[in-house]
């Protein structure tokens, strides 16, 4: 009975070591709110590849709900003098909505606890004769409690 289970697992095991994966991490989203009619946004710009931006954004619609958007978008380009090609686009977006409360003696600490979803979509091309990667077009679909 026992080999009967090993050999499934195994082979799904080894189906997915074949996969290509891209991870690209965009900038968590921590809105710190703490009062209805609240607005936090914030930016960021890193020098990954030629790019990569981060756009966030939360308010809060009570006293202890929140609402949360956030962006990210990345694109690199390189053509090398050996003829390889080398693009990747990439952009995610997330929504979501929570719940903050202040406690404490002084209400000086703060707990949050988001939900949500997020879409992204990546593009890239790798075309290299030495190597072989990929050529392809992904979706990604993800959900990310946030606490």
């Amino acid at each position: 009975m026992k080999i009967a289970l090993q050999i499934p697992l195994f082979t799904v095991l080894f189906i997915f070591t074949g996969c290509v994966t891209l991870y690209k991490p965009n900038v968590i989203n921590s809105p710190l709110l703490k009062e209805k009619g609240e607005f936090n946004t914030s930016a960021s710009i890193g020098l990954s590849g030629c790019g990569l931006y981060n756009l966030q954004a939360a308010y809060a619609i009570s006293n202890h709900t929140g609402v949360m958007i956030d962006g990210m978008y990345h694109n690199r380009h390189s053509t090398i003098s050996d003829s390889s090609v080398e693009k990747l686009n990439m952009f995610f977006g997330e929504a979501g909505a929570g719940y903050f409360t202040a406690f404490g003696n002084e209400k000086n600490r703060l707990f949050q606890c988001y939900g949500g979803c997020g879409y992204g979509i990546t593009t890239d091309k790798i075309d290299n004769s030495s190597h072989s990667y990929p050529f392809g077009h992904e979706h990604l679909f993800q959900i990310n409690p946030k606490c």
